[in-house]
């Protein structure tokens, strides 16, 4: 049986894989980097050169994707979350088919994508017949207000 002997180069590979792998756990790019830093010391590894060698190339290039690399990553990865509305809010300025007759004496019902909700017109002199096309303007609780859809 053939003795399994791990070489510098493929102690770095494994360690690279293991930064990346850590990094879904452990999110921020800070691993990442770390793995970035291993994966550039493979070739001098592979090439011999001495573990001194090896560690400043690692070290070097991981302060270097620390300083470049993450913000790229950060601002590539996270802009669409900085920008998106959560939970209700995200509904404003949604359209909405009316399914029940929404005045402002009697509440209504409006289907949102899949969900149908209570309604409220915006103003009291507005109502709003089956099958119309509002907007959602407000959502107040578990209802939300709408208006006319132009």
């Amino acid at each position: 049986m053939e003795q399994l002997l791990l070489t510098p180069w493929l102690i770095w590979v494994i360690v690279a894989v293991a930064a990346f792998i850590l990094e879904i756990f452990i999110p921020g790019f800070w691993v990442a980097i770390l793995g970035i830093g291993a994966l550039a010391a493979v070739p001098l590894a592979a090439l011999g050169a001495g573990t001194t060698w090896q560690i400043l190339v690692f070290a070097v290039v991981s302060v270097i994707a620390g300083i470049f690399f993450r913000p790229l990553a950060l601002k590539y990865f996270f802009k669409s979350s900085e920008k998106r509305e959560a939970n209700t809010n995200a509904m404003i300025g949604k359209k909405a088919k009316v399914t029940v007759k929404i005045t402002a004496d009697t509440p209504g019902k409006v289907k949102i994508g899949s969900e149908v909700w209570t309604a409220l017109p915006e103003n009291e002199e507005a109502s709003f017949e089956e099958s119309e096309t509002v907007e959602i303007t407000a959502v107040d609780g578990a209802k939300v207000i709408v208006k006319s859809h132009n």
